[in-house]
């Protein structure tokens, strides 16, 4: 991870840190609504103040609470820019991978399949589990032109270059819906599409 993703990283664990627990969660969703005194916080929630300090401590710590004292007392609030981090960090759960230099998708089957190829690059076996055998046959599948009928022949040919056990891979291609048969040839079938 670069310095900046290991920054947001580090940032918005604490965060979630801090308010996995119950009650500075809650000192948190009351503090969302309005500014409190630590001992409006305590009888709000049956709490002491003393617990109270050391839940705001933690909250302050991740980054989340501010404190001003006034007079005798002290009051706490949300810091500022909060309330919109949290929506825009939920917003953005699609982009979050990419924030934290995550390998992407194609990464990922990349080596989910490199588990079935030989040093061929031939595969060896279905994979049974379904995420895997997904990977295995949407890779399969695109060696596969998607507008040209394959007569039986031809299309064994074009899998026998993909796999030790071409029936094998025809007969999964087909009963996951990856190539459909029509008479005696087959079509690739876009499962993107369908999805």
């Amino acid at each position: 991870m670069t310095a900046s993703s290991e920054d947001f990283c580090e940032l918005w664990t604490d965060r979630f840190r801090a308010l996995g627990d119950g009650s500075r969660l809650k000192i948190f969703a009351l503090l969302v609504r309005r500014p409190h005194f630590g001992e409006e916080l305590a009888q709000a929630l049956g709490l002491s103040p003393a617990t109270i300090t050391h839940h705001i401590r933690t909250l302050k710590a991740a980054r989340l609470v501010r404190s001003d004292r006034q007079g005798r007392y002290v009051l706490h609030r949300i810091r500022s820019g909060q309330i919109e981090e949290w929506s825009q960090f939920w917003a953005q759960t699609s982009t979050l991978a990419d924030r934290l230099d995550l390998p992407g998708e194609e990464q990922i089957s990349e080596v989910v399949l490199r588990r079935y190829l030989d040093r061929d690059g031939l595969l060896t076996q279905i994979p049974f589990a379904h995420r895997p055998r997904d990977v295995v046959l949407r890779w399969a599948a695109s060696h596969l032109d998607m507008d040209r009928l394959y007569p039986d022949r031809e299309l064994r040919f074009e899998l026998m270059r993909l796999a030790r056990q071409p029936e094998t891979l025809r007969e999964a291609l087909l009963r996951e819906g990856w190539v459909a048969q029509s008479g005696a040839a087959y079509r690739r079938v876009d499962r993107e599409e369908e999805q």
